[in-house]
């Protein structure tokens, strides 16, 4: 399995942009079929970076191909493309693209249902799969994807190949079982995006990270995604992420909000191992009688680990902050929790004082710390827990402003959102 972290990104994008041998494609129509006269579809694009010859009125493809969306379109699938793994709304990938998205949307077609009943009816697809390759998407939407079929998973995405996403969002997507948004069988970067507002039917409603995948996660936001019940697992665990079975998540700078499960509402960790540096948790909601923490720790002994650094724990909505059921959890440098739960700590029973969660600069939303916050200098370092220096907060502010780093993913730099306000 093919690991990556942050270090890799810039090797990607830069292999991406330097080879000489890549084509330009350039998508001329808006609509979400192929071949249909319009012009360029995306869905013909694809076919034509994955062969290599033209497809529809696309150039061909050559090598390590480049797609252009047109700036800000919409563009609607009304169908599946094929019925690989429940059905893609787009070509399976399985050569390396870049998708320059210029702000487009990719998705489902709202008047389409999405039942999650555990059968694939018509109209019930997910956006994209990617079998092989290195994917880079930018700038893009990916919203409304439904993956609809017994053990059904990824809503918006599947990926078994190498995955680097950058200032996008992945939004509305939803799964009968695993990964709303995202089921991560590969390698997988996330950086400066939002996942919001994704169901898993079992685990993971934005991400599910699964047998031996690696993913990092840096600048980023989780925001009301959920695991429900719908799916075949008793107890949906990761409202936001899962890591399971010998997978690897790397996750810095990143907030997390309204995420909702019955185990570990915002990250579940099963028998992975799971680093989490700077992160900022409040508002997430805990079910199973508030038994289930917004992070949860089951790793037997000698079956992962869940280490964690320079993080804040607001308060849940409903439920403790952090629940052992096996193997608990790895303190680093100073960590703060409003409730007893987290045990070792070194802040406890605290309010770290955030503003509700907002826009206060960079691409995604944040929870400023406000005047007085323990939060503020209170850091270890400015570090993550594999020593590599975290030189910007998740807004992309710099590290340190004063005499250390504060905890959490928003370093606290001047006055303007001291209040939550602008």
């Amino acid at each position: 399995m093919r690991r990556i972290g942050f270090h890799w990104l810039p090797l990607i994008l830069a292999g991406h942009a330097a080879c000489t041998c890549a084509a330009v494609i350039t998508v001329t129509s808006s609509s979400g079929g192929s071949n249909d006269g319009s012009g360029c579809t995306l869905r013909d694009a694809i076919t034509a970076a994955n062969t290599d010859a033209p497809a529809g009125t696309c150039s061909p493809g050559n090598g390590a191909d480049v797609v252009v969306l047109p700036a800000n379109v919409t563009i609607t699938l009304t169908g599946a493309d094929n019925a690989i793994s429940s059905g893609n709304g787009l070509p399976v990938v399985h050569s390396d693209i870049t998708v320059q998205g210029n702000g487009a949307t990719i998705q489902r077609d709202p008047a389409l249902s999405c039942n999650l009943n555990g059968v694939n009816e018509p109209g019930e697809f997910r956006l994209l799969r990617i079998e092989s390759g290195t994917v880079a998407l930018q700038h893009l939407t990916l919203a409304g994807g439904c993956a609809d079929d017994n053990y059904a998973t990824g809503g918006g995405l599947q990926n078994y190949g190498t995955l680097v996403i950058s200032s996008s969002v992945i939004r509305g997507n939803a799964s009968h079982d695993f990964g709303g948004g995202i089921l991560n069988f590969g390698g997988l970067v996330l950086i400066d995006s939002l996942l919001q507002d994704n169901v898993g039917g079992s685990s993971g409603g934005a991400l599910y990270n699964y047998d031996g995948a690696h993913a990092g996660i840096s600048r980023s936001a989780f925001v009301h995604n959920i695991a429900s019940s719908t799916g075949n697992g008793s107890n949906p665990s990761g409202g936001a992420i899962a890591n399971n079975v010998g997978s690897v998540l790397d996750v810095s700078n990143a907030s997390f909000n309204g995420n909702q499960a019955y185990l570990g509402a915002a990250l579940s960790n099963e028998q992975g191992t799971v680093t989490l540096s700077s992160a900022s948790f409040a508002g997430d909601v805990v079910g199973g009688n508030g038994a289930g923490g917004v992070l949860r720790s089951y790793n037997p002994p000698a079956n992962g680990s869940f280490g964690i650094k320079n993080c804040l724990m607001g308060a849940s909505t409903a439920g403790a902050n952090c629940y052992v059921q096996s193997g608990g959890f790895t303190m680093v440098g100073a960590n703060l929790s409003s409730d007893a739960s987290c045990a070792g700590f070194s802040i406890s029973q605290t309010d770290p004082k955030l503003a509700p969660l907002g826009y206060n600069g960079g691409p995604t939303p944040t929870f400023a710390l406000l005047a007085g916050s323990p939060a503020i200098d209170a850091a270890s370092d400015c570090k993550d827990i594999a020593g590599n220096t975290l030189a910007t907060d998740q807004r992309g502010r710099v590290r340190p402003y004063g005499p250390a780093c504060d905890l959490g993913a928003y370093e606290r730099d001047d006055l303007i959102f001291a209040d939550g306000f602008e």
